[in-house]
């Protein structure tokens, strides 16, 4: 991560948040593109790999360690989020058990230079999972942090921030 990104991270989590998200879309739309493609290349075998074992993974502890529970502490018995963080967290676990599913596969068809079509079951199963983050994505944007706005603290954000850049090794020494 640059230095910007790091410091964005750092004095404005929930906007590099929105960054985040909108780049997750992009790579489930571009896995979901991927499952139907007839060839591949081994650079987006190896950014398809990436999506399923780090940058999703990174994402769902983004929001079930830090994030939920922080606005789980801020929120207001009116913004009524018990529901939604429970469907959240139920979500969280099913992607974590598709990918962790679909990875080796994944990797097997890089290995022999195959399209993920030459396994009509894992392209089907990488086309739900992706089908599903978007989804998922589009309601943490849409719900959670505009509450997430509205109730975490200056406090908050800044360990929260902290706890994204330590995720992902960038905090500054």
């Amino acid at each position: 991560m640059n230095d910007p990104q790091i410091q964005q991270l750092l004095t404005q989590p929930l906007r590099w948040l929105a960054a985040e998200l909108d780049r997750l879309r992009t790579c489930a739309v571009e896995l979901d593109a991927l499952c139907m493609a007839p060839t591949c290349t081994d650079d987006k075998m190896a950014a398809a790999i990436h999506y399923l074992r780090t940058d999703m993974p990174r994402q769902l502890a983004d929001e079930e360690v830090d994030l939920l529970p922080l606005l789980k502490l801020r929120a207001r018995r009116d913004d009524d989020l018990e529901g939604i963080i429970a469907r959240l967290s139920a979500g969280h676990d099913v992607l974590a058990a598709q990918a962790r599913q679909a990875l080796p596969r994944l990797e097997a068809l890089k290995r022999v230079e195959h399209p993920i079509g030459a396994d009509p079951a894992l392209a089907e199963t990488l086309a739900v999972l992706a089908t599903q983050h978007r989804a998922h994505l589009a309601m943490v944007g849409a719900v959670i942090r505009p509450i997430a706005r509205l109730r975490l603290t200056q406090r908050d954000l800044k360990v929260l921030g902290q706890e994204l850049a330590a995720r992902r090794n960038s905090l500054p020494t």
